[in-house]
């Protein structure tokens, strides 16, 4: 969550000469900033051991929202459509959260683990899911994107860059896979 706490803090007043303001309202960003900013802080601490929890993932979520998904210093550049797939995943991913229990919440590895129960079918998950109003691959999207984040967090705290991260996260899709194979034969 580093690209977001050097946008916050850019926000509350850092050089304006880097501020990036594309298209973003920096009265109503310097405000989100503001609030959101000891939260931000606090979750990049935590992050940097993989120590986060699903309500971290939401909060980083709806200052991602709040600030309508132009966060100047964040590592890459988002179209608007992406922003807009963003945002919606982001809705799912609050419905999911609001569905669990406060210890599941709170200790993401109790989900994490229920991935791993195929002999029960996965009973959290299917249970989540249910009480969402979401379909249970969603749940497991979802805990799968939770995990990559917590991962590509602790390799960008512990120096890498965060493009590079990005790049190898997004490899894992397999189109993205199978093109990239395809272009190494060439």
């Amino acid at each position: 969550f580093g690209g977001v706490q050097e946008a916050v803090e850019r926000l509350q007043g850092g050089n304006t000469e880097q501020r990036d303001v594309r298209s973003t309202d920096v009265a109503a960003g310097r405000e989100a900033a503001k609030k959101e900013s000891g939260v931000i802080s606090d979750i990049d601490k935590r992050a940097q051991s993989g120590d986060v929890s699903f309500e971290d993932f939401l909060k980083v979520g709806r200052t991602f929202k709040q600030m309508g998904g132009k966060v100047p210093g964040m590592p890459g550049t988002l179209t608007d459509d992406q922003v807009q797939e963003t945002l919606k995943k982001f809705e799912i991913h609050e419905k999911i959260v609001n569905a669990m229990t406060d210890k599941e919440r709170a200790d993401p590895q109790i989900m994490l683990d229920d991935v791993e129960n195929t002999d029960e079918n996965c009973p959290l998950i299917q249970r989540v899911a249910k009480d969402s109003g979401c379909a249970e691959k969603d749940v497991a999207l979802f805990l799968a994107d939770f995990e990559a984040m917590r991962q590509s967090t602790q390799r960008i705290a512990a120096g890498e860059d965060p493009d590079a991260v990005n790049a190898d996260i997004g490899s894992s899709n397999r189109a993205e896979r199978r093109a990239l194979k395809k272009q190494k034969k060439k």
